[in-house]
């Protein structure tokens, strides 16, 4: 079952992808490896180092321990190291950042299929170096963020690199809620709405009744990473990529009315993370299921 899968996504990656030019306008899509190995069968989140360009950081979905895994973009597992004293909830997404003090890595557990979780947690910790000596972390702080208004079911994280702000944005409503929180802030905090993305590409109700399976959820957002200079917002979701520009006044309610550019994404099933490297030349996306490629977007 699971060799078709491969063989289907490989042939379509193929039919996809094109030469790469020196400066490409748009993202061209390549395979940068094929993810084989058993210990990420359920990719829910993935990070570029900020320590080194070839290498991402993953985490599992929940159901899986409290493990932080260290992946070459070449698709060869590098570290398997354990977070000591949390709890694997509902992890959904991480970041890599570096306001100063080092890169740091913040882990989004703001999983909530059912919408009933009063508050969801991001841990933070510094970024790993590799190799590790200690095989387990620990955790530094652990921001509880409860939402204004209601419970959402999130798989989306990102934390601006100049300023000290994270966002998430909500996978179920429609249209998605951007929401913003102050890594400067208080432990505790109430999210902020920044804005509905009404841009986002939805299912018409007609288009809701008559799609099938897994199509009818090719809109929901399940990841998102910012540019390096944080002026391009990157949002996955089951069936593209949607592209925001950064507004001349920042990350604001102005997010309600732009259009994103949207960007094909190349055939992958169940299409879950989404991570710049460090130097943004490339962005690569990752599947929940395993064996797939690992799909790279060149952008320079």
């Amino acid at each position: 079952m699971r060799g078709g899968l491969l063989a289907g996504c490989l042939f379509a990656a193929q039919a996809f992808a094109q030469s790469e030019p020196p400066a490409p306008a748009e993202p061209v899509a390549g395979i940068a490896a094929i993810l084989t190995e058993p210990l990420l069968s359920e990719v829910s989140g993935a990070a570029g180092s900020r320590r080194d360009p070839n290498l991402l950081w993953l985490i599992n979905d929940s159901g899986n321990g409290a493990r932080l895994f260290a992946l070459g973009t070449d698709g060869v597992l590098r570290a398997d190291l354990a977070i000591a004293a949390v709890r694997n909830h509902d992890w959904e997404d991480l970041a890599v950042y570096d306001h100063g003090n080092g890169p740091q890595l913040a882990i989004a557990d703001v999983g909530d299929n059912a919408g009933v979780r009063e508050t969801v947690q991001i841990l933070i910790l510094p970024e790993p170096l590799l190799p590790a000596a200690d095989s387990t972390l620990e955790v530094q702080r652990t921001l509880t963020l409860t939402y204004p208004d209601e419970p959402h079911d999130v798989e989306s994280l990102a934390i601006d690199p100049q300023l000290p702000h994270g966002y998430l944005l909500t996978k179920r409503t429609k249209p998605p809620r951007l929401y913003r929180f102050d890594l400067d802030g208080d432990d505790h905090q109430t999210l902020q709405l920044v804005a509905p993305l009404d841009g986002m590409p939805q299912l018409s109700e007609a288009e809701l009744q008559s799609e099938q399976g897994f199509k009818r959820y090719r809109h929901q957002p399940t990841g998102m990473d910012l540019s390096c200079d944080g002026q391009q917002l990157w949002v996955l979701t089951y069936g593209s990529i949607q592209r925001y520009q950064r507004p001349p006044d920042g990350w604001n309610g102005a997010l309600s009315s732009a259009a994103p550019r949207s960007l094909a994404l190349l055939p992958l099933p169940q299409a879950e993370s989404i991570a710049f490297d460090r130097d943004c030349q490339f962005v690569y996306v990752l599947s929940e299921l395993s064996p797939v490629p690992i799909v790279r977007y060149r952008l320079h």
